[in-house]
């Protein structure tokens, strides 16, 4: 008989919307967040000081009504956060799409050390909600392929893998 393994034990995480007192702590999971995806490449082209940028850029999305940053929390420490923006039609202009609303999740990030406690999946349903109540008709998000951990987690939330989006650079 196999002995069972060992239940993960789940974290108490509580999540909501982040208040201007968190701007600096998400603005430096925003930069670490944004390091992983330059050791990729993509980013090499980032601001001197983008930490600053991301940092002014998220607090304008706090001061917006159909724009939220949600944060985790375990044990009273902020360990993740999610940044969701709302957009008023597709980005394709062709009408034959049903969906007049857009959400779209830009950012979705736990710390290293408090991931599978429950708190990106805290996050993702804060997203999921807030895009509900604000009358979205679709919410997306944008994942490296190269962040299977991503792919695995957005696929049991429910989401569909949809489009794969090939890049070329243009100016290098």
């Amino acid at each position: 008989m196999k002995a069972k393994k060992p239940s993960k034990k789940m974290a108490v995480v509580k999540c909501r919307r982040a208040k201007l007192a968190d701007l600096d702590t998400v603005a430096d999971m925003a930069k670490e967040l944004y390091d992983f995806h330059k050791k990729y490449g993509w980013y090499e082209n980032f601001k001197k000081n983008y930490r600053e940028v991301l940092k002014r850029d998220i607090h304008k999305v706090m001061k917006l009504r159909d724009s939220a940053v949600f944060v985790a929390e375990i044990d009273g420490k902020i360990v993740g956060y999610a940044l969701v923006l709302m957009s008023p039609q597709p980005r394709e202009p062709l009408e034959i799409y049903v969906w007049q609303k857009e959400a779209e999740i830009t950012d979705l990030f736990v710390k290293k050390g408090y991931r599978d406690k429950g708190a990106g999946d805290k996050l993702f349903k804060a997203a999921l909600e807030f895009s509900k109540k604000r009358g979205a008709d679709v919410l997306e998000l944008v994942a490296s392929v190269k962040n299977k951990r991503a792919e695995k987690f957005y696929l049991r939330e429910g989401m569909d893998l949809y489009d794969e989006v090939f890049v070329e650079r243009l100016k290098k």
